[in-house]
């Protein structure tokens, strides 16, 4: 079973997956610089061998959406990527303000949710929505998930 934790800030997308068998990381990375004139994107992951490699290198990115492209390259990747399909992804959320106390399985109306929280974290809520929007529209049958920070 593979897990992939999205954590999408003002300008940036981190990212992880684990196999829950072990479990282990086996791949991981960061699009930073997103809307800036220079980005960096980083991927780490495990090679057929068992070794971590990463691999570095410099892009424009225009926005999160563009953002979230480069990610799920890296992780569809053959050579770099997460052999299998995933079986859930959780989202990092700031602020679930009095609505959202526990991780919570994301809908439409979870996602209207978080939007009503934006004023709470307006530099945060927008960035982590973009990420849930675009996994959702990419990955429409993986269940998705949703922790906010305010939850602990």
């Amino acid at each position: 079973m593979k897990i992939a934790v999205l954590n999408s800030g003002s300008s940036s997308i981190k990212y992880r997956v684990f196999e829950m068998q072990g479990p282990h990381v086996v791949a991981s990375g960061a699009v930073e610089g997103i809307g800036e004139s220079s980005g960096r994107v980083t991927h780490t992951y495990r090679s057929s061998d068992g070794d971590m490699v990463q691999t570095e290198s410099s892009a424009v990115i225009g926005d999160h959406g563009a953002g979230f492209d480069i990610v799920r390259r890296q992780l569809s990747d053959p050579a770099t990527g997460v052999s299998g399909e995933l079986d859930g992804i959780g989202h990092r959320v700031v602020h679930g303000g009095e609505t959202f106390r526990e991780p919570t399985l994301i809908t439409a109306e979870v996602i209207d949710g978080i939007r009503a929280q934006t004023d709470l974290a307006p530099l945060h809520n927008p960035a982590n929505l973009v990420g849930i929007e675009a996994a959702m529209r990419n990955l429409p049958d993986t269940p998705q998930v949703a922790v906010f920070d305010t939850a602990f």
